[in-house]
């Protein structure tokens, strides 16, 4: 295997440079151990607007000057409401599917194996490319919930998919998901949990950081990263720390939910180059979300030495346990502040859960799971 074609709703732009930033990761990590990548983004054409200056043909390059083809062929998306009887998300993914497999062949792309980033709708592509290409197909399963499979249908899902050669899972939650709708047989589905870039994602001098940022440096400070959405726990967490004057919150990210308060000191989106530094100059992570595949904010704040407070759900056990985090119940705010008053009096605590989160991420490199992919879907085609 020397030639992988990736497939996905995303891939980072310069008009969407903080979308699926992980999976421009994962290629880069991939291109650099001397495999030729190619990406096909299609883009719906009611956003067209949007990236209008967005040429369709964009070559980027790897650290290592590795050359990287991406596509962005525009598609119809018809949305996801039903229209006299017929499924909406069937014919988007024709028209998708069609964008995809006219770039392969327009431009004489001819791949050893096809990648879809989740299920619906690359996943599926991927194995439709699979059947009129005969090339072997494999998708990555990290999607937060399921609703994507069930809007799709399960039935239709199954027997769509039914030629994949592997499903690349991002957690153990997730395989149980799947094996439990009969999607894919067990044999087919290999847990990865997702990595972080180590080189890029470290420790830095938290004094140096908070300068960067204009933090005060004697303020007890909190993360957070994510959508401001219900699902991510961005209201809960307000809600907890709102009689905590002397707790501080900078939040990254975006959505309808944006906070607001006294204590709130950064809320907007955050260059991923400045990432690193922008986590290094909290005290500790705070991620109350209810759902997820497996969180890559939450990995890349242990990679760069942050105590974790988030959910003791299924989804992070993969990643986190007693040794690097605190875990709560994510619907109760109670609980979240308790855990936020326990590791800002407790120096003891959050120096262990800060050696025991640097410890886990040096074992969930991205370049290790890269190879490790590389690795299984070499076993599966041979």
């Amino acid at each position: 295997m020397k030639n992988i074609c990736f497939i996905a709703t995303r891939y980072p732009n310069r008009i969407e440079p903080t979308k699926h930033v992980f999976l421009k990761n994962l290629v880069v990590k991939i291109a650099d151990m001397g495999f030729n990548c190619t990406v096909i983004a299609p883009i719906p054409i009611h956003k067209s607007k949007k990236f209008h200056s967005l040429t369709t043909h964009v070559i980027e390059h790897s650290k290592n000057g590795n050359e990287i083809n991406i596509f962005y062929p525009r598609y119809l998306s018809l949305g996801e409401k039903k229209r006299i009887g017929l499924n909406p998300v069937h014919i988007s993914l024709y028209f998708f599917y069609k964008s995809c497999a006219s770039i392969i062949e327009k431009h004489k792309i001819s791949p050893d194996v096809f990648y879809g980033h989740f299920i619906c709708m690359p996943g599926i592509c991927a194995c439709k490319l699979s059947k009129k290409f005969k090339r072997p197909s494999f998708i990555a399963y990290g999607e937060s919930s399921d609703w994507s499979i069930k809007k799709y249908g399960i039935k239709k899902t199954i027997k769509d998919i039914n030629n994949v050669a592997g499903v690349i899972s991002v957690s153990s939650y997730n395989k149980e998901k799947l094996l439990g709708m009969n999607v894919v047989t067990d044999e087919k589905v290999k847990v990865f949990v997702n990595g972080v870039d180590t080189s890029s994602f470290l420790p830095i001098d938290k004094a140096l950081a908070r300068v960067k940022f204009g933090f005060d440096q004697n303020d007890f400070i909190i993360s957070f990263v994510g959508q401001f959405i219900e699902r991510k726990g961005i209201n809960n967490l307000v809600e907890a720390i709102k009689d905590m004057p002397e707790v501080k919150l900078i939040c990254a990210g975006s959505g309808p939910l944006k906070p607001n308060g006294d204590n709130i000191l950064y809320c907007d989106k955050i260059n991923p180059t400045d990432m690193p530094a922008f986590l290094s100059s909290s005290d500790v992570f705070v991620l109350p979300t209810q759902n997820e595949g497996c969180c890559n904010a939450i990995l890349e704040a242990m990679a760069c030495g942050l105590p974790i407070i988030s959910s003791d759900l299924p989804f992070n056990k993969d990643v986190l346990d007693s040794e690097n985090a605190l875990l709560i119940n994510p619907y109760s705010t109670e609980e979240i502040t308790m855990a936020i008053k326990e590791l800002k009096s407790n120096l003891e605590l959050r120096t262990k859960l800060s050696r025991g989160s640097l410890k886990r991420a040096k074992m969930l490199s991205l370049e290790q799971r890269a190879a490790n992919i590389k690795d299984w879907i070499n076993s599966k085609i041979s």
